[in-house]
C-alpha cells in the first residue's frame, strides 16, 4: 500500500490526519502547516483512499487496523520513534486506533470532532448518496458546508468516489473506540465546535481519557471549524511545543 505524506519544519514530530475525503494537501491549503512548522516536524498524511495514496475499491481494505498500520509505516519510513498525533473527524478514529496498536509510538494526541462509535446507516446516508452521484456532487456538498480554498474544492471533485464509497461501507462496520479512549495515558487535547454533531461524544471522550482536556469553539459547526486553524494551533503549540519537545528528548 503506497501512502502519500509530506514533511515540513523541525521539532517534536506531529503527525496530521484529516477526515473523510481530505488529503495531506488540505492541511497546507488551510494554513495549518505554515502555523505549525516553526514549532514541529509536521508530517501530513493522506490515508489510503485519499490524495495520492493507494485507493482500493473493496471495503475489506479499509479496516481500522490496516489504516493505523499505514501510519506506523510512515513513522518507520521517517525513523520517528514517537510522535504527537493530530486527527480530525475520521482522522481522529485513525489516531485512536494507532494509539491502541502502537502505544509506544504516541507522545500525545490532538483529537477533534469525532464519534467514539460510528453511526452510519448506508441506506439513508448523505455521504453515500452524494458520492454515488459523482465528484461534482461531492464538491457541491462540501461547498455548502463551509468556505474552502478553490484548489481544495477541486480535489474534492477529482476524488476517487469508488474508493470513498468502499471506505464509507467499511466505516459502518467498525467497532466502537470507547475502550481505546479509556486506556489512553498520554497528554491530549480533545476539541469540537459548539454545534458539531459529535460534540457530546468528544466531551464524553475527554472525560474518559486520563490525560485529556476539552476545548470548544463557540458558534462554529463541524465543517466551519475545519478552516479555522489559528485558535486550535495556538493551543497545540502551547501544550506540545518547545518545552514538551525537551521533555520528550530527555525521555528518549
Amino acid at each position: 500500500m503506497a501512502i502519500e505524506y509530506s514533511v515540513s519544519g523541525e521539532g517534536a514530530p506531529l503527525l496530521l490526519v484529516f477526515g473523510f475525503g481530505m488529503s495531506q494537501e488540505d492541511w497546507a491549503a488551510l494554513g495549518y502547516v505554515d502555523l505549525l512548522a516553526p514549532h514541529f516536524q509536521v508530517i501530513a498524511v493522506s490515508p489510503r483512499g485519499h490524495g495520492r495514496s493507494s485507493k482500493p475499491h473493496d471495503a475489506s481494505d479499509y479496516a481500522l487496523a490496516a489504516i493505523a498500520g499505514d501510519l506506523v509505516a510512515v513513522l518507520d519510513d521517517l525513523a520517528v520513534p514517537r510522535t504527537i498525533v493530530w486527527g480530525y473527524s475520521l482522522g481522529a478514529k485513525f489516531a485512536l486506533t494507532l494509539a491502541a496498536q502502537a502505544p509506544e509510538r504516541i507522545a500525545g494526541l490532538v483529537l477533534g470532532g469525532f464519534e467514539m462509535a460510528s453511526e452510519v446507516n448506508l441506506a439513508g446516508d448523505i455521504v453515500t448518496h452524494t458520492l454515488r452521484r459523482g465528484g461534482a456532487a461531492w464538491r457541491e456538498l462540501w461547498d455548502r458546508m463551509a468556505a474552502f480554498p478553490a484548489p481544495m474544492s477541486a480535489r474534492f471533485e477529482a476524488c476517487d468516489t469508488a474508493a470513498l464509497l468502499a471506505l464509507r461501507e467499511a466505516e459502518a462496520r467498525w467497532d466502537s473506540l470507547e475502550a481505546v479512549v479509556d486506556g489512553l495515558r498520554v497528554p491530549g487535547i480533545f476539541y469540537a465546535a459548539e454545534h458539531c454533531f459529535a460534540r457530546q461524544s468528544v466531551v464524553a471522550a475527554s472525560r474518559r481519557s486520563a490525560g485529556a482536556r476539552y476545548l470548544e469553539r463557540a458558534g462554529a459547526d463541524h465543517f466551519s471549524l475545519i478552516p479555522d486553524a489559528g485558535w486550535i494551533v495556538d493551543e497545540v503549540v502551547a501544550t506540545f511545543g518547545s518545552a514538551f519537545h525537551m521533555q520528550e528528548t530527555v525521555r528518549r
